[in-house]
């Protein structure tokens, strides 16, 4: 009785183990989308944007291969960009053209 009682203990210990290392990786796949909205300093149609935010910072993001960008874009325009830290990089899944004056 008391073996039985002991592997039943052990295979639980393992099962919420799994489940949490499980429940982790899920956790850090989902990507949350994040926005920068700045002028564009450099343009390279489906390759990469480069903005400087209204702070001063430059933000370098690669485009995505199905990434949807403005037909506008081009050097001094006003955008917003939609990404995704991947790693180091910042991956751009859109570029939308600021109509604001």
């Amino acid at each position: 009785m008391k073996k039985a009682l002991f592997v039943l203990v052990c295979l639980l210990a393992v099962f919420a183990f799994a489940s949490g290392v499980m429940a982790a990786q899920q956790n850090t796949t989902k990507s949350q989308v994040l926005k920068a909205s700045g002028t564009v300093l450099a343009y390279d149609p489906g390759i990469m944007v480069v903005i400087k935010t209204s702070k001063g910072k430059e933000m370098h993001f690669d485009l995505a291969a199905n990434a949807k960008v403005g037909s506008k874009v081009d050097r001094g325009s006003k955008v917003t960009v939609s990404y995704k830290k991947q790693g180091q990089k910042l991956v751009a899944s859109a570029v939308a053209v600021s109509t604001k004056k």
